[in-house]
């Protein structure tokens, strides 16, 4: 989740609000007071932390296309990217259990496969899967590609990525990579 430009402004605003204070008040919290803490692991979701204080942080997660600005006294915990990024899960909307390919480290903060990888799906289906994270970029690189017989889709996105797929034979498969409200 990218966030926009001057979200300290936004959060110094809604802090003002859950606090009761006057934004004149010369003891009121300040913008200089904020500081960028990072992105951490909050139950599966990439949520980022901004510090004011002593053991409090304002925090920002995504909620659809937008985001959600929080306060925490929590202390975070941070997101490991050969967590994040290990593995592919693949799953289905009639409660087959799902399955994970993992990922492998390329090195330099990349994950994924070196080619495409043969997936047969419960259905006898077989598509050709290609993973690539590239988590040194700002925002980290997500891609998903599918080939099947003619069909070839390729999505990117970024931190985590989520996609349904309807195959030849009409089933419908869930891929997912990294994190994000899905989990």
């Amino acid at each position: 989740m990218d966030l926009p430009a001057g979200i300290e402004q936004e959060i110094l605003e809604y802090l003002h609000l859950e606090y009761g204070e006057d934004a004149n008040d010369p003891s009121s919290l300040k913008l200089e007071d904020i500081q960028y803490d990072g992105l951490f692991d909050v139950a599966g979701t990439p949520t980022h932390y901004f510090k004011y204080g002593e053991r409090k942080w304002a925090t920002i997660e995504p909620f659809g296309d937008s985001y959600v600005i929080g306060m925490t006294t929590r202390t975070p915990a941070p997101i490991t990217k050969k967590d994040l990024y290990k593995s592919l899960r693949i799953s289905f909307p009639d409660g087959t259990p799902s399955f994970y390919i993992d990922l492998e480290s390329r090195g330099n903060g990349c994950f994924g496969f070196s080619g495409y990888r043969e997936v047969t799906l419960p259905s006898n289906t077989t598509i050709r899967v290609l993973v690539e994270v590239v988590s040194h970029f700002s925002p980290t690189a997500v891609t998903i590609a599918i080939e099947e017989g003619e069909s070839d889709v390729y999505v990117r996105g970024s931190v985590g990525l989520t996609l349904s797929y309807k195959t030849s034979s009409c089933e419908t498969i869930f891929l997912a990579v990294g994190t994000g409200p899905w989990e």
